[in-house]
C-alpha cells in the first residue's frame, strides 16, 4: 500500500513540474500557441524580397498572397511562444501591424506624409521557460497580421 501511495505521487509531482508551454525548435521564430490544444504551430515566414512601393509622401510594403496559410479563430487572447536568448523589450523588437488586404497581395502603409505609421498593435509578454517567452495579444479583430523580427516577416490571419 505505501509503494502505491509513492507511485501516485511521484506521478503527481512529475505531472505537475512538467513545462506547460512546449519550448519552440527555433530561436527568433514566433510560433502561434493554442491554449486548449498546448500545441504550438510555426508562422508563415518570408525573408524578403517583398515590394516596397515609395510614393512622394508614402512607403507601403506588398507581401504576396492575400491570405496567411495560418489560420487562428477570434479569441481574446492569442497567444504565441518565441524562444530568445538574452531579449531586449520585446515589445520593442517585435512590433505587431494589422495588414490591408487585398485579392491578389496584403499590404502594411509604413508611413505617410504626415506621420510614421502608429498602427503598431500592442501586446504582454511573461516568461514562461529558460528562454522561452508567452507573447499574448488581445482584441485582435478578423483579417491579416504580420510580426517583424530583424530581417524576417511572420504571417497569420485572424477568423
Amino acid at each position: 500500500m505505501k509503494s502505491y501511495f509513492t507511485t501516485v505521487f511521484l506521478i503527481l509531482s512529475i505531472k505537475l513540474m512538467a513545462q506547460p508551454y512546449p519550448e519552440p525548435d527555433f530561436v527568433e521564430k514566433p510560433n502561434y500557441y493554442n491554449s486548449f490544444s498546448k500545441e504550438s504551430t510555426e508562422l508563415e515566414r518570408q525573408i524578403g524580397p517583398y515590394e516596397i512601393v515609395s510614393g512622394s509622401a508614402n512607403r507601403t510594403l506588398y507581401f504576396k498572397n492575400p491570405k496567411s496559410p495560418l489560420r487562428i479563430k477570434k479569441e481574446d487572447g492569442v497567444q504565441f511562444l518565441i524562444k530568445l536568448v538574452n531579449p531586449p523589450e520585446l515589445d520593442l523588437v517585435l512590433p505587431l501591424y494589422h495588414l490591408t488586404e487585398n485579392k491578389k497581395y496584403r499590404s502594411l502603409l509604413l508611413y505617410n506624409r504626415v506621420i510614421i505609421d502608429q498602427r503598431i498593435l500592442p501586446f504582454t509578454y511573461k516568461k514562461v521557460g529558460e528562454n522561452t517567452y508567452l507573447l499574448t495579444v488581445s482584441n485582435l479583430q478578423p483579417g491579416e497580421y504580420i510580426w517583424f523580427l530583424q530581417k524576417a516577416s511572420y504571417f497569420f490571419g485572424v477568423e
